[in-house]
């Protein structure tokens, strides 16, 4: 699984990577720059974000994998799929956006208002060096990584076209309050071979809908009768569960 911009693999760590892991080979990894891995001056393009994770499969012998991503690490996936699609058996995508004019409407990238918001959804409190800490991170992601630059020129990579031409098994899970509901709705209707399941919360709902993710994510790779899955995060700080 790939994990969203400014958090970690410890968002599926706790309680989705576990359970999978009860049936499947799991493997996590942190995303360049967050988590333990280290900053990448190739910056945060879907492109390059895809070749990360090409390269974390070419040294686990991964021919083909079931990719599972959250928000933009979704957007990672999916292009992935449509530009590499012999290594993508199946694609899960949560609460992913589309790069569009639609995106940067609903998204703030200053940080304190993100942690604000982050706070007001999930109800958990942090400490305030570790707010500071986070906030210097996303801070660099966003202008050291160029980070709104990347996004635009992603655009171009997510058209319509090209995701209609993905032929795997796709499953899209969305929260009710999402701002991004809609396109999961989008992506249901454009994907031929994609189902859509939804649950109360907003664009954070994988905080506490652990096991909702999984037990959805664990149907959904029986029904589609697959032996193996990789779950995908981001870069070298890799956690494997067998």
């Amino acid at each position: 699984m790939l994990h969203g911009l400014f958090t970690n693999l410890s968002l599926y760590y706790m309680t989705i990577g576990p359970e999978l892991a009860k049936n499947k080979r799991v493997i996590l990894y942190d995303m360049r720059g967050h988590g333990m891995s280290e900053w990448n001056d190739e910056g945060f393009s879907i492109a390059s974000l895809s070749e990360e994770l090409l390269k974390i499969m070419d040294f686990y012998n991964v021919e083909n994998a079931d990719l599972v991503g959250y928000s933009y690490g979704g957007t990672a996936a999916l292009y992935t799929a449509i530009t590499y699609p012999t290594r993508v058996k199946t694609l899960t995508l949560i609460d992913m956006p589309l790069l569009n004019e639609a995106y940067f409407k609903n998204v703030s990238l200053n940080s304190e208002e993100m942690f604000q918001t982050y706070r007001k959804s999930v109800g958990v409190a942090v400490n305030k060096n570790v707010v500071e800490q986070a906030e210097k991170k996303i801070d660099k992601i966003v202008n050291e990584g160029q980070l709104v630059d990347a996004m635009t020129m992603s655009q171009s990579l997510l058209t319509e076209d090209k995701i209609s031409t993905i032929k795997k098994p796709v499953l899209l899970l969305y929260g009710t309050k999402s701002p991004f509901i809609q396109t999961g709705k989008l992506l249901e209707k454009l994907l031929p071979d994609s189902q859509i399941n939804t649950v109360s919360g907003d664009h954070n709902f994988p905080v506490k809908k652990g096991k909702w993710i999984a037990q959805n994510i664990t149907n959904f790779l029986s029904e589609k009768n697959e032996a193996i899955f990789f779950k995908i995060t981001k870069h070298p700080k890799i956690v494997l569960f067998e």
